[in-house]
């Protein structure tokens, strides 16, 4: 004692430092005892975003992808030879039904036309002689008949040189916009020579394929909505109009084709097509969002919050909408789910957020409770397979993640992984 006074008195320094020390231990100790009077501190929360398990009505969509066809197309041909006369439209031009698009030199059917008409005028009359001579049995009836044959062939070459006459206009068969054409005046035309195409676009058609694993969801009637590139965002409604009589035994799936109105002809024959096909709803499914689920290997999983402690579950997805998706099984309605902020927290890590307009964190009561919840999730641990906490909102009900605290073991004290959790 007697070298510490020298030393006191001698060095100043030393003064110092053994101040320093002294002061250091106290507060050390007080801070002890403190903690050790006011129980464990809490770490500090994690602030994510959340939101609740809800009950609701899915629709599974399947994609399948085609393309699209014209309700009627057709290649314009000549029947007849002859030269181009008149042209009465151009490439790209809209037609109505039985309106003109060419016609060739006439002249020659209208003269074959004259033909036939006076040779019909002269069998008329070598037939009505006959037939009268006959009535007076001047005439033998082999006579009458070749008459009568000879009228009627001359009656056949008649109706032949009017139907050729008309072909010489070519008119359109039905309503429809016309392709490009080559087509020009004087021109000497081939029969069966393709002239223009014409396409009716007052109704599209959308041929796909589908798995055959879905076909009892599939019907003729069934509404559809067809996706088009460069019209991404107008989808088209329409309707399965008719499925194919056999599975693809190669691919298994099978062909189908759906219509769909296009009055303003913005739809053209060929487009890619992306075919939405309803194979199946679900008005009672969970339904939690899709951000929300993450891949642990082959396991889906998902952080539910109990009393401000984010613990990770795993579950098992059913329907998935746009979104949204449905949880089969490790959920309830009402449960907590973090959305965003996943990448920051781990299991058994204590999160704050605002849910409803109501702010959500973890303190103190928070251990207290989530202790207590914890250790009837394992007195009722051997009647349960899987335990199922209830949200923050609920403390009395039963437990979900009964496993972060150990299930089947002593209720150890749970808050340990609060503290020592890093925000």
């Amino acid at each position: 004692m007697s070298r510490v006074t020298d030393l006191v008195k001698r060095s100043p320094i030393f003064t110092i430092a053994l101040l320093v020390v002294i002061i250091g231990g106290g507060f050390g100790l007080y801070t002890y005892f403190k903690e050790v009077a006011g129980g464990p501190k809490t770490s500090p929360s994690v602030a994510v975003e959340v939101e609740e398990a809800r009950v609701g009505s899915l629709t599974r969509t399947i994609t399948a992808v085609g393309t699209l066809r014209a309700n009627q197309t057709v290649e314009i041909r000549s029947e007849l030879s002859g030269l181009i006369s008149k042209i009465f439209v151009r490439g790209g031009e809209y037609v109505q039904a039985g309106a003109p698009l060419f016609e060739i030199d006439e002249r020659t059917y209208k003269a074959e036309l004259q033909d036939a008409e006076a040779r019909l005028a002269h069998a008329k009359v070598d037939f009505d002689r006959s037939k009268k001579l006959l009535s007076q049995n001047v005439t033998s009836g082999k006579k009458y008949d070749e008459a009568e044959a000879t009228f009627k062939i001359a009656e056949a070459a008649v109706e032949k040189a009017q139907a050729n006459l008309a072909r010489t206009k070519i008119i359109a068969p039905f309503e429809g916009l016309v392709g490009l054409h080559s087509v020009s005046l004087g021109m000497h035309l081939d029969s069966n020579k393709d002239l223009v195409t014409l396409v009716d676009l007052s109704l599209m058609k959308a041929d796909f394929k589908i798995p055959a694993e879905y076909l009892p969801y599939v019907s003729v009637g069934q509404k559809i909505e067809v996706t088009v590139d460069g019209f991404e965002t107008t989808p088209f409604p329409g309707i399965i109009e008719v499925i194919d009589s056999k599975v693809d035994p190669v691919t298994h799936s099978i062909s189908a084709r759906a219509i769909m109105p296009n009055q303003k002809h913005i739809l053209r024959p060929g487009l890619f097509a992306r075919v939405d096909v309803v194979v199946g709803t679900k008005s009672n499914a969970l339904i939690v969002p899709a951000v929300a689920v993450e891949k642990e290997g082959d396991q889906d999983m998902v952080y539910k919050v109990v009393e401000g402690i984010a613990f990770h579950v795993p579950v098992i997805l059913g329907i998935q909408e746009g979104d949204n998706v449905e949880i089969v099984r490790g959920l309830n309605p009402g449960d907590h789910i973090i959305t965003v902020g996943q990448m920051k927290i781990r299991d058994g890590v204590p999160v704050r957020y605002t849910l409803n307009g109501k702010q959500y964190t973890f303190d103190e009561k928070s251990m207290e409770r989530l202790q207590k919840l914890l250790g009837k999730g394992e007195d009722t641990a051997g009647k349960e397979a899987v335990p199922t906490p209830t949200a923050p909102t609920k403390p009395a009900a039963p437990a979900a993640k009964a496993k972060p605290a150990g299930a089947g073991a002593p209720a150890a004290p749970a808050p340990a992984a609060p503290q020592a959790a890093k925000p």
